[in-house]
């Protein structure tokens, strides 16, 4: 699996954010997740954001950075960093600028 790392500030504080495609049985790319790498005994923000199928081809798709920084740049724009958590209703929208800052692959 792919999985990006990224800092974002969220009221005042940089917090740590994972980015990660999530694939169907099929293969084929349905959401987005963002999930904040939260201490242990905290619960961390967890936003879903899922591809409509019917209007992006799979094969046109971008790559998995950019649709990443599509993702952090639609809960960016939506405002959606902070404590509560988006699991449903999100669809990506691939007119939002992709987000600009510092995304490192995970390894391992």
């Amino acid at each position: 699996m792919t999985t990006y790392e990224f800092q974002f500030s969220v009221h005042g504080d940089n917090r740590r954010y994972l980015v990660s495609p999530v694939y169907a049985e099929d293969g084929n790319l349905k959401q987005l997740s963002i999930v904040q790498d939260a201490p242990s005994d905290k619960p961390g923000q967890v936003i879903h954001i899922d591809l409509d199928p019917a209007v992006f081809k799979q094969t046109a798709m971008p790559g998995p950075e950019v649709l990443s920084r599509i993702a952090i740049g639609q809960a960016r724009q939506d405002k959606l960093f902070g404590d509560a958590s988006y699991q449903e209703g999100l669809l990506l929208n691939f007119a939002i600028e992709p987000w600009e800052g510092d995304l490192t692959l995970v390894v391992g």
